[in-house]
């Protein structure tokens, strides 16, 4: 799905536009508003939206220009709809680098908390395993820009960073994993979350994180080398705590199953647990 040829020139379209008249400026977020509506679910929307020599991405690039704000959240929906394509994020996202211009509207020193949220809607798609995009971001250090968001005033704002590194770290090689474990505070940003559950999305992306992660025999020693099997104690308590929705307790699990699937001396260690041996006998005997 890849196109030949060079992307569009990053700085094409930088620089502000020219004022718009208050009737104008609505006329264009209400416009960008139905392109967004036309795109959230039907592949046939967005190819007939965005197979016009450009002019619609071309527009919401411009978009994310504008000072003004409705101008900027209708441009970055619409794209956000776009986003979920992949055969968009591999044709026009690639034509148009907008992954660029949404670490621009990203900026919490220079943007609005509503236009910050909306671009990092976008980001996390844009940093899925099969975006083309990927690549770029993580050169741009978006490991660390979604990081520093996990502890944002606003609730929303943290959720999409533990979603950012969620999909950063889906079948993400050793690379990415290492820049991820050397983040501040690793592994306590995800532990958190497991042992002080506040927030089931939250719970539910740290569990992500950590079963990504924990894909390889050398990734699952060193986790509980470093963490001495505290770790392995801490997922564990998630799968015991009936309060969580069955989901968190599945991703919990699942992180358990990824960690016996290592060295034989794991899988001993593992299977001498009573802990572990019980409460499998009581779901399989029982129900959760």
């Amino acid at each position: 799905d890849s196109r030949e040829g060079d992307s569009m020139d990053v700085d094409v379209f930088i620089e502000t536009p020219p004022e718009l008249t208050p009737e104008m400026t609505a006329l264009k977020a209400a416009i960008f508003q139905i392109l967004s509506r036309f795109c959230s679910e039907d592949e046939a929307m967005r190819k007939c939206v965005t197979e016009n020599k450009g002019y619609v991405m071309e527009q919401l690039i411009r978009g994310l220009a504008y000072e003004n704000q409705s101008i900027k959240l209708s441009s970055l929906s619409c794209l956000l709809s776009l986003s979920r394509s992949v055969k968009q994020l591999r044709t026009s996202f690639v034509d148009y680098p907008v992954w660029r211009h949404v670490l621009r509207t990203a900026d919490a020193t220079t943007q609005t908390m509503d236009i910050v949220i909306s671009s990092y809607s976008l980001l996390t798609n844009l940093v899925l395993e099969f975006s083309p995009a990927k690549d770029d971001l993580l050169k741009s250090d978006i490991i660390s820009k979604f990081h520093s968001g996990l502890i944002s005033s606003s609730d929303v704002l943290t959720e999409l960073c533990y979603w950012g590194l969620m999909n950063i770290t889906f079948m993400a090689p050793p690379s990415v994993l290492t820049a991820v474990k050397s983040l501040p505070s690793y592994p306590q940003f995800l532990f958190t979350h497991l042992t002080n559950p506040i927030s089931h999305e939250l719970t539910l992306r740290s569990l992500g994180i950590l079963r990504n992660i924990l894909s390889t025999d050398s990734e699952i020693e060193e986790f509980l080398q470093l963490e001495q099997e505290s770790g392995l104690d801490i997922v564990f308590t998630v799968t015991q705590n009936y309060e969580m929705s069955c989901d968190v307790r599945e991703q919990a699990f699942c992180v358990l199953a990824n960690i016996s699937s290592g060295s034989n001396v794991t899988k001993k260690k593992m299977c001498e647990d009573d802990k572990i041996r019980e409460c499998l006998k009581e779901i399989l005997i029982e129900g959760p």
